[in-house]
């Protein structure tokens, strides 16, 4: 039998409008930043009416965007099925749109770093603000 590893500790976080509030969620630093900090750092946002934007330099020409950061939907699953996050990049994507966030589906994040795996679920979407379960990797690994 295998040694599982021991469990990530489960945040939760409720993300407005990014126009509203100009704030962002930082997995890697473990809290929702805004962009008024120095050293601003994020790995998603909520930008209605685009969807959940990833800190991804390709996504915007933005200084704000400097990232490597994707996010791949792993459908509806309970938040502990999802074991391991994807390594190939091609099934990730640089943004949700508003349709693609599901309440209780399971998103796996590439970090801004671009090395470093998270994993999200939408506990509730009314369109004005969504709140999230969330996971954070920091050994390097994909796995959770």
């Amino acid at each position: 039998s295998s040694c599982s590893s021991p469990s990530l500790p489960e945040y939760t976080v409720t993300l407005k409008d990014w126009d509203i509030e100009h704030s962002a969620l930082s997995l890697q630093n473990g809290k929702v930043q805004w962009d008024t900090d120095s050293g601003f750092q994020w790995s998603l946002m909520f930008d209605s009416p685009h969807g959940l934007g990833m800190n991804n330099k390709q996504l915007e020409d933005d200084p704000d965007f400097t990232g490597s950061a994707l996010i791949c939907d792993m459908g509806l699953k309970p938040f502990d099925a999802v074991k391991e996050a994807p390594t190939d990049l091609s099934q990730y994507s640089m943004i949700l749109e508003l349709n693609e966030i599901i309440e209780n589906h399971i998103y796996c994040i590439v970090t801004e770093d671009g090395v470093h795996y998270g994993k999200i679920q939408v506990i509730t979407f009314d369109g004005d603000e969504v709140k999230l379960k969330w996971v954070y990797q920091p050994n390097g690994t994909n796995r959770f």
